[in-house]
């Protein structure tokens, strides 16, 4: 049965592929210039852009506030000559009057994103000008009045702010009067590709993320006391944690069980963030991944635990499961985490885990981000084991 079914599917694909009708134009274009195969495989002259972000922001989470500021540069590794940048808006979702595919409770009602200053290659732009600056729902498009050469790059400047929604959260938001998570909340650089040059589709609340690989330097100032759990690596643990936390944060990452890092008694001790100044400022890098994404809370316990994906190098993978202390299921997530990601790691797919870390935050419902999950509590193992599982395995 498997043999006959092999060679069906290996006379459609020919059949397939020896009829252009059956090729769309566009990829039919990208095989013609080589940058795609018929096989599936990376033509010889493909090509990705990408982008360096460096990212400074204020949380105030009393006021569900977000001011930041943002340093991009933006790599043209295309061979194409770019006379508009595209940028995602995607905060603009939220506001009264713009196109959703579903309803959002008026609670979540913002006025979008409100960008301040927009600086190309050292030149202020005014995006008040229909010359230079177009707005559709969710995208800004820059207009060039010299465009991006092919193998060079561009550096922006951008100040922004936002309000985080709060009502019923769509992936992100506000998810208790003190815990958020923030997602698809920075202006961020559309994708371009030898496919259909810039991906100009507006955000409905329903697609899926189609990013560069990006490189991401992010720093988010908090009052201090809140936590921060991101993608990629803390790099400043010994400015942010208290010094009775900084001990159990470093033996999580040598340890083959779950370590409690923030506990109920914590809390009630006060002994948790540092407290030399009234806010701090969490340091997080991650390289080469398609988003970056973060969840902020003042009274989320942390568990963590450490995991090596191959065991044949010093490579290790930090597990955190960041949770409301009244869940019923989410003391279990760190060690149910390392459990899916040695299945997929030695299993299925067979893949060691490729990140230097892996987050569960339990927000709610459930959506996967570069090295962080946004999960809700189960009241089932069957539900907890499923969810986190599910999500982990998105993150590859």
């Amino acid at each position: 049965m498997k043999k006959i079914f092999l060679i069906t599917v290996l006379i459609i694909s020919n059949n397939i592929l020896s009829q252009d009708e059956f090729i769309p134009l566009n990829i039919k274009a990208a095989f013609e210039k080589g940058t795609r195969s018929i096989d599936g495989k990376p033509g010889k002259n493909y090509w990705q852009n990408s982008a360096d972000y460096e990212i400074k922001i204020k949380l105030d989470p009393y006021k569900k506030w977000i001011v930041g500021s943002e340093k991009v540069k933006y790599y043209n590794n295309s061979p194409d000559s770019l006379a508009e940048l595209v940028f995602r808006l995607y905060q603009n979702f939220y506001r009264k009057n713009s196109a959703r595919n579903f309803q959002i409770s008026t609670e979540s009602i913002t006025n979008g994103v409100e960008i301040e200053h927009f600086e190309l290659n050292g030149e202020l732009l005014n995006l008040r000008k229909e010359s230079i600056a177009e707005f559709s729902n969710t995208n800004l498009i820059i207009k060039l009045g010299k465009k991006i050469a092919p193998k060079s790059t561009v550096t922006l400047l951008i100040n922004w702010n936002h309000e985080i929604p709060g009502g019923t959260p769509i992936r992100t938001g506000m998810y208790d009067s003190s815990t958020f998570f923030i997602a698809y909340w920075y202006p961020q650089i559309s994708v371009y590709d030898d496919i259909d040059g810039w991906d100009k589709i507006d955000f409905n609340g329903e697609q899926e993320m189609y990013n560069d690989f990006n490189n991401y330097d992010v720093q988010i100032e908090v009052p201090n006391k809140f936590g921060i759990w991101a993608t990629g690596v803390l790099q400043n643990p010994d400015e942010v944690l208290h010094p009775k936390i900084i001990d159990r944060f470093y033996a999580a990452h040598k340890s083959e069980e779950v370590v409690h890092i923030i506990t109920k008694e914590d809390y009630q001790n006060g002994n948790v963030f540092s407290s030399k100044e009234e806010t701090n400022t969490w340091m997080f890098k991650a390289e080469n991944v398609s988003d970056f994404a973060f969840g902020c809370s003042d009274h989320f316990l942390w568990d963590a635990v450490n995991f090596k994906p191959d065991y044949n190098s010093n490579r290790n993978v930090f597990i955190s499961a960041a949770y409301n202390p009244h869940s019923p299921d989410f003391h279990k997530v760190a060690q149910v985490a390392k459990e899916a990601l040695l299945y997929f790691t030695t299993d299925l797919p067979g893949v060691p885990y490729p990140y230097p870390s892996f987050t569960a935050f339990n927000g709610g419902g459930g959506m996967e981000f570069p090295m962080i999950i946004n999960d809700e509590s189960n009241t089932t193992e069957a539900g907890t084991i499923g969810l986190t599982s599910h999500e982990a395995a998105h993150t590859y």
